[in-house]
């Protein structure tokens, strides 16, 4: 039997469901060809549907009526209407059906068939590469005329011995909204608990998987990076329950692992993903969706993904509903299409992204909404991998910093967030272990006392070790003289373009902070950095690398070099960078890259 041992095989031998009741017609949209000609895209969608309908016809042929599959198909197939197909293929199970229940035959097979099950599978796979992310609109050469033709035909055909019971996966709000308007007869049942675990694969289903495997060293060290990585998809809003993997992904990786292929590197950037590219490619292009995954990509103290709050989810909703910046609706679309996912321990009110893979594609989708190339990129971090240098990861960071900052609101951004998106770029090497906000007690310099503190960041490398602290100073807060319209909104812009025409490092040292500023007004940058007193960057960062738990990365013998950078954002346009020694003496300050306005 097909389910031994399954849930489902209990359950039709405790005759709490019974078996043969529907005759079922699957139609699976993601072997839709995706062109950008109109018309060969309607063929392939018709050539799809028919051609599902022409294996109904092979299946179950001998079943209705007497006529063959050849005949079948050669009277009910409408290859320029596949609509049209659809009822012919309803119409010939109805007739069967009828016949057979006017015949009273109780022992005929399709005595308890109630009618057609129809499964649409990967719903929104054609949807997804149709949609523009510059405009919220669907591309012109979307064949949505046909599918809502189509899917008018299936609205037609629901009802007692017709088409009986529908069952869609893969369905976002938007597909659902657009291009079915008109059929609105479904029930969303993503999120119910008793189907969560039916869109993944569970934590004991994976190892139990792993455990027949051959040449596993050790399982829990497998399942802890598949879980890292593949698991954390928690489809449930109103109860806590298991979260699953992504189950292509957990697939691929251990049938390559059976054929001692090597899959581990692949389980980094694996060629199919639950984040849809194009999907990420227009969250990029909206500020309000572009801050909700920068947000969501920061982590706390634990290495964990940060949570983000929500209030309400939109079921329903048009591609031009993107338009309108509006967070919800945004939450709700990266929630359908994989780029976040119900916080496990509060889904009632919290979202989170679900694991690394998520995390790296859409840090990469962000990157490269803001022009950052990304052969660079992976430059930069192979840099910084190979040799704990961060100059070019840093000068790709100021990039993006310029071009992303471009509105009054951009310029609060505090050292936390500059840390966090700058260690987004960093996901993408696998030989990293980055520990953002890291844990140390402190001895004050000047009173002895031990204190908490944390380290903004921590990277581990077999290679060697880096420690990071990031400062920020507001623009408001420097005394920079400025040209330009000074109403509301420009002044900050102004500011902006007088800093970003600085070139050289000492000058940029000698900038005051400004009257705004109450703690540091009438000091530079210079002597603010080294003051001497506790909470300036330097002894900072000295009291950090003093710490037991920075010393003990130190102690070890195992061949890793000591790096560590003091990082000062200014105005959102300048980076000034230091290096730093074991014990805590800045070196000459140099300035990031040559970034102007």
């Amino acid at each position: 039997m097909l389910f031994e041992g399954l849930d489902v095989a209990k359950d039709v031998r405790d005759h709490k469901i019974l078996p043969n009741q529907y005759l079922v017609l699957r139609l699976n949209f993601a072997a839709v060809e995706r062109s950008c000609d109109t018309m060969r895209a309607e063929l392939s969608l018709s050539s799809m549907i028919n051609n599902s309908i022409m294996e109904f016809y092979r299946s179950y042929a001998p079943y209705l009526g007497g006529e063959t599959h050849m005949q079948l198909i050669k009277e009910r197939i409408y290859k320029d209407s596949p609509a049209e197909s659809l009822r012919q293929c309803v119409e010939s199970v109805e007739e069967a059906l009828r016949i057979v229940i006017g015949e009273n035959e109780g022992r005929h097979p399709l005595a308890r068939v109630k009618g057609i099950y129809l499964l649409i599978d990967e719903y929104d796979a054609l949807s997804n590469s149709y949609t523009d992310p510059d405009t919220t609109k669907w591309n012109a050469s979307y064949p949505a005329g046909s599918l809502q033709g189509f899917y008018a035909a299936v609205k037609e055909s629901i009802g007692h011995l017709m088409i009986e019971k529908i069952f869609i996966t893969g369905v976002s709000p938007v597909a659902l909204a657009d291009l079915t308007s008109d059929f609105n007869v479904e029930r969303d049942v993503s999120f119910r608990n008793t189907l969560s675990g039916l869109c993944g694969l569970t934590r004991d289903d994976v190892k139990a998987a792993l455990k027949i495997l051959p040449e596993v060293d050790s399982v829990e060290k497998e399942l802890s990076d598949l879980m890292n990585f593949v698991n954390g998809y928690h489809f449930c809003y109103y109860n806590k329950v298991e979260p699953v993997f992504n189950t292509t992904t957990c697939l691929e990786y251990l049938q390559n692992r059976l054929e001692n292929q090597p899959f581990a590197l692949q389980l980094h950037n694996p060629p199919h993903s639950e984040v849809n590219e194009d999907i990420l490619s227009i969250c990029a292009s909206s500020p309000i969706a572009r801050n909700i995954l920068e947000e969501a990509l920061e982590r706390n103290s634990n290495g964990a993904f940060r949570p983000l709050s929500y209030s309400k989810l939109t079921q329903k909703l048009k591609l031009t509903d993107l338009g309108e910046d509006n967070l919800s609706t945004w939450q709700s679309f990266l929630l359908y299409h994989g780029g976040l996912t119900f916080d496990s321990h509060n889904p009632t009110k919290q979202m989170r992204i679900p694991n690394l893979i998520a995390a790296r594609r859409i840090a990469a989708a962000v990157s490269d909404r803001y022009g950052l190339v990304v052969k660079d990129i992976d430059r930069a971090i192979d840099i910084f991998a190979a040799t704990g240098d961060i100059t070019e990861s840093l000068k790709l960071y100021q990039d993006l910093m310029s071009k992303r900052d471009v509105h009054h609101g951009d310029f609060d951004k505090t050292e936390e967030f500059h840390a966090n998106s700058f260690n987004h770029s960093l996901l993408k090497n696998v030989l990293l272990t980055i520990t953002p906000e890291f844990e140390v007690t402190q001895k004050g310099l000047s009173t002895g006392k031990v204190v908490p503190g944390r380290v903004d960041l921590v990277v581990l490398h077999p290679r060697h070790v880096t420690v990071i602290e990031w400062k920020s100073i507001n623009i408001d807060f420097l005394a920079i003289e400025s040209t330009g319209d000074p109403g509301q909104g420009h002044a900050r812009l102004n500011k902006a373009r007088a800093l970003s025409r600085i070139s050289d490092a000492d000058e940029l040292l000698e900038v005051k902070f400004s009257e705004n500023d109450e703690w540091r007004k009438g000091k530079t940058i210079n002597e603010w950095v080294h003051s001497g007193h506790d909470d300036s960057p330097q002894s900072q960062i000295k009291q950090y690398l003093e710490s037991p738990e920075i010393t003990q990365f130190l102690d070890m013998d195992n061949g890793r070099k000591f790096h560590a950078y003091l990082v000062v954002v200014i105005g959102n346009r300048k980076i000034l960078l230091w290096d730093v020694d074991r014990g805590g003496q800045l070196e000459s300050a140099r300035l990031v890259g040559d970034w102007y306005e």
